[in-house]
């Protein structure tokens, strides 16, 4: 029996001593594998030669590197007076321009279309004018047989028309400053200005 408990032990012992080099292999071995293949991979390194030249005085450059952005002194803020399609473009990115100068064309069609809208109703207003004028007179010259509800209706409507006219020339002047360079004018008629008797 002893034998047998003496080579147990001897099997045990053999195979604890076997376990622990695999360990050791695995956990350290491949640490001191890798280190040694970096070694032979790292190449030799090479000495620096050093040369003698002759002192001299010269520019040595200096080149800086680096993201950044660039702002001008001096900037100008255009502000378009109307909107639209751009035909042409007067000027070059950089030239200098002053007051007064083209800088852009801008498609004139929708502005004239617009000139003509306002031309249009302003010449209806003024026949309904015209025409409420002539009724006014007519209800006037009628004298009692007309009520006068229906003159007081007739001088209201003549009112109204003749401060449409005055609306009508305000959006004409608006639409002819928009369709021509030219100043709008400093103020509209008035709707007493333009009242028929």
């Amino acid at each position: 029996m002893s034998t047998s408990r003496t080579t147990r032990w001897v099997l045990l012992a053999a195979a604890i001593a076997v376990t622990g080099y695999f360990g050791w292999q695995r956990f350290y071995g491949e640490q001191q594998t890798a280190q040694a293949d970096a070694q032979k991979r790292a190449p030799a390194r090479v000495a620096v030669p050093v040369k003698i030249a002759p002192v001299e005085k010269a520019d040595f450059p200096v080149y800086l590197t680096g993201l950044g952005t660039v702002q001008g002194f001096n900037t100008v803020v255009v502000r378009t007076r109307v909107d639209g399609q751009i035909n042409k473009i007067a000027f070059q990115e950089g030239q200098f321009v002053k007051a007064g100068d083209t800088l852009v064309e801008i498609d004139p069609r929708p502005f004239q279309a617009a000139l003509d809208q306002a031309t249009a109703k302003k010449a209806q207003d003024e026949a309904n004018l015209a025409n409420a004028n002539l009724d006014l007179q007519r209800f006037t010259k009628l004298g009692e047989f007309a009520t006068r509800q229906q003159t007081d209706t007739q001088r209201s409507t003549v009112a109204q028309l003749t401060a449409q006219i005055a609306a009508d020339s305000c959006a004409w002047s608006t639409s002819a400053t928009s369709s021509t360079p030219r100043p709008r004018p400093a103020s509209c008629p008035s709707p007493r200005s333009s009242r028929s008797p």
